[in-house]
């Protein structure tokens, strides 16, 4: 529930910056959503409703202890198998500040080194 806390919060501040010169001086009209959608409960409808998931799915298989809903430890590896590793965007626990491809590039040299340790 906390992304979706974090998009009615993201609409909020757009509104309020929309409304600030110079974009107030050139918006014409707002377009989504709607500006009748003010409640909480309207503004979440509006995100299940509309909101889809981008090009970089993060969190999908996230790094995290089992008790938070992770998938994979530190070493890569998934949960309750052998050696079963993943390395893409799908273990990042959160969204980044950034496009991915270095955080990727990183992460997969680690986990290189990870593997040649265990295999020496």
């Amino acid at each position: 529930m906390l992304d979706v806390q974090v998009l009615v919060e993201a609409l909020r501040w757009n509104r309020r910056l929309a409304a600030i010169s110079p974009l107030a001086d050139i918006i014409i009209e707002q377009t989504g959503p709607a500006p009748n959608l003010n409640t909480d409960e309207e503004l979440i409808k509006f995100i299940r409703e509309t909101f889809t998931v981008g090009s970089h799915i993060i969190g999908t298989a996230a790094m995290a202890p089992p008790e938070l809903q992770g998938v994979v430890d530190t070493k890569l590896k998934v949960y309750g198998t052998n050696n079963l590793r993943i390395m893409d965007i799908s273990v990042f626990p959160m969204e980044l500040a950034t496009h991915p491809q270095a955080t990727v590039f990183a992460m997969s040299e680690r986990l290189a080194d990870i593997i040649k340790a265990e295999i020496q």
